[in-house]
């Protein structure tokens, strides 16, 4: 049974776990690396929609403060 066994059997079983080995750990942190963006783009477009879902402070909205700003500020603001 021995002559049927390849002479560097040893050396290419130590190859192919060390070759498996840094195939599933490129493949673990490039998934982790995908979430980590899907998690920061989350947060971005969660940020972007607080943003454009505020009240928008208009000249009709809130008239007092908007005197009391263009008085302090001495600047024409340009509202819709």
């Amino acid at each position: 049974m021995e002559s049927l066994v390849h002479s560097k059997e040893k050396l290419y079983f130590g190859m192919s776990i060390v070759f498996s080995l840094l195939v599933y750990v490129l493949l673990i942190v490039s998934m982790v690396g995908i979430l980590y963006i899907y998690i920061v783009l989350g947060m971005l477009m969660g940020l972007v929609f607080m943003v454009y879902s505020l009240v928008a402070l208009r000249e009709t909205v809130f008239l007092c403060l908007n005197d009391s700003f263009r008085k302090s500020t001495e600047l024409r603001l340009n509202w819709r």
